[in-house]
């Protein structure tokens, strides 16, 4: 299978005249089989059978239409209604079976999923580079920080309208509350959690495998010089001390940075005094700066 043939002929122009609906989407399908991600899940979701539509290509179709604004599996037929631009797309059924294998599938499947898509990023970032010479910095206090790599940890409280699997009554509601931790230089999701709505905040298991897994998500020559922001409610001892640990590696440095925000109490360390330790201050010296947001 050609993952870029639908792309054969295909042009995107600001100046024609009437309406193709969704057409930013092409960009993104373009970009993920430009990046060798469509390419990559079509492998790791490789089926013994012959089936007529790869499931690489509808999970990477998936998360298109997922950037695009869906909120529903069904919000998929958006890309299948227009054929003529993005060729044969799967129907919301078959979308529905392919979620179901990669379910069905398990961890060893999830693993694939994850080096693919890791893989994909690896591309991405290095034509970033190649292209503007590095990945954007970060925004401390207004001013941007080069050549180091923001890891943001967060778990959020998401609302179920329904009795769905994990689902349990929480301090706002009911829902689930996943664990996820984003790359703040570029904006991106790099790992994630799904746990029940009763999980808590500062768990220190959930934390480490996020924060593990955000950390092999990075393409490799980003790991060296990290930042790593957490709130107060995950700031647990545990984690303190592998963020600790990570930073005392030799060749590496780590900033970290978890508390009840800039100018309060928290707890940090500095990897530009690498022998420092913790330090629990009434003034942080992030005073000034804006929240992570």
């Amino acid at each position: 299978m050609k993952a870029t043939g639908w792309l054969r002929g295909l042009e995107v122009t600001a100046g024609g005249t009437g309406i193709v609906s969704h057409a930013g989407v092409v960009l993104l399908r373009a970009l993920s089989d430009k990046i060798g991600l469509t390419a990559g899940l079509s492998k790791a979701l490789a089926p013994r059978r012959l089936l007529v539509h790869d499931r690489g290509r509808v999970l990477a179709d998936l998360a298109c239409a997922i950037a695009d604004g869906a909120e529903v599996i069904s919000d998929f037929r958006v890309m299948a209604d227009q054929s003529s631009v993005f060729g044969l797309v799967a129907s919301v059924p078959t979308c529905w079976r392919a979620l179901s294998e990669i379910a069905g599938g398990g961890s060893r499947v999830l693993a694939r999923i994850t080096a693919a898509v890791n893989a994909a990023r690896r591309q991405a970032w290095a034509a970033a580079a190649a292209r503007h010479g590095a990945i954007p910095g970060i925004q401390i206090a207004g001013k941007a920080v080069e050549q180091v790599t923001c890891i943001r940890l967060d778990a959020t409280v998401t609302p179920a309208h329904s009795d769905k699997e994990l689902a349990e009554p929480n301090y706002k509601g009911f829902g689930h509350h996943p664990l996820l931790a984003y790359c703040d230089n570029t904006g991106e999701p790099l790992a994630g959690k799904l746990r029940r709505g009763g999980a808590g905040s500062n768990t220190v298991a959930d934390h480490l495998d996020v924060l593990e897994a955000a950390i092999a998500a990075l393409p490799p020559a980003y790991r060296r010089r990290l930042m790593v922001t957490c709130d107060g409610a995950g700031a647990s001892h545990g984690l303190i001390s592998r963020l600790d640990e990570l930073a005392a590696r030799p060749g590496h440095q780590l900033t970290y940075f978890s508390g009840l925000g800039p100018g309060r109490t928290g707890a940090h360390r500095d990897y530009r005094r690498p022998g420092a330790g913790l330090a629990d201050r009434g003034r942080s010296p992030w005073a000034g700066a804006r929240a992570p947001r």
